[in-house]
C-alpha cells in the first residue's frame, strides 16, 4: 500500500512539473521572438530584425527529469543556400580529369598513336563522393544558463546533424517526406514494443499475485 501511495504521489508531482515548463513554454511562444532572443542570447538578437522574419520554438529535452528547456531559431524569409548551386566537388572532378590527360599523353609517348581502351567514350560519375552535405549549426540550444557553460549532448548532435542536399527541390520534398514516414514507423513501432512490455509485466506480476 505504501509503495502504491510513492507511485501515485511520485506521478502527480512529475505531472505537475511537466506542466509548469509546458505551460511555460506555450506563454513564451505567443510573445515576440525578438524580445524572446534578448532575454534568450542578446548576441544573437543583435543580428536580427524584423525583415529576417525571425521564430523562435520551444521544446523540452534532457537526459534527467525534471527536463531542461531548449529553443532553436527558424526564420520564413526565403534563404540562399550558395553551395546548393553547386553541390560537386569540382576540384577532385578537375584532378582526375587532369590525370587522365596526363596518362593519354603518356601511352601515345610511349607508342606512337595508340590509345589506351575506352578513350573516345563518355565516362558517366554516378557518385556523390565528396559532394555538399548541409551542416545547419542550428541545434536545440539550452536556455538556462547553468548549462551553457558545456556543449550540450542534445545541443552538439542537433547542430552537428549533416545530411545531403540535393539540388533539386522535388528530390528534397520526396526525401523530406520519406523520412518523416520513416520517422513515424520507428515512433509507432517504439511504442507498441514498450506496450507489449508493460502488457508483459503486468501479467507476470498478476500471475505472481494470483499464485499467492
Amino acid at each position: 500500500m505504501a509503495e502504491r501511495i510513492g507511485r501515485a504521489w511520485r506521478r502527480y508531482s512529475t505531472v505537475r512539473i511537466f506542466r509548469y515548463y509546458r505551460d511555460l513554454i506555450r506563454f513564451r511562444e505567443r510573445g515576440d521572438p525578438a524580445v524572446l532572443l534578448r532575454a534568450v542570447n542578446p548576441r544573437e538578437a543583435n543580428l536580427s530584425d524584423a525583415a529576417c522574419g525571425v521564430h523562435v520554438r520551444f521544446r523540452l529535452g534532457g537526459a534527467t527529469f525534471p527536463p531542461l528547456i531548449f529553443y532553436k531559431i527558424y526564420t520564413h524569409r526565403p534563404v540562399a543556400d550558395v553551395c546548393a548551386f553547386s553541390p560537386r566537388d569540382y576540384v577532385t572532378a578537375a584532378l582526375a580529369r587532369k590525370s587522365a590527360r596526363r596518362q593519354v599523353r603518356h601511352v601515345r609517348g610511349a607508342g606512337g598513336d595508340r590509345s589506351p581502351a575506352g578513350l573516345g567514350q563518355t565516362v558517366r560519375d554516378d557518385s556523390y563522393e565528396g559532394w555538399y552535405k548541409r551542416i545547419e549549426n542550428n541545434g536545440w540550444r539550452p536556455v538556462s544558463q547553468r548549462v551553457l557553460v558545456d556543449v550540450d549532448e542534445v545541443t552538439a548532435r542537433t547542430a552537428a546533424k549533416a545530411y545531403t542536399f540535393h539540388f533539386d527541390p522535388g528530390v528534397r520534398r520526396e526525401d523530406k517526406i520519406k523520412a518523416q514516414k520513416q520517422k513515424q514507423r520507428e515512433w509507432m513501432a517504439k511504442m507498441y514494443a514498450d506496450k507489449g512490455t508493460d502488457k508483459g509485466g503486468t501479467g507476470g506480476a498478476g500471475g505472481a499475485g494470483g499464485g499467492g
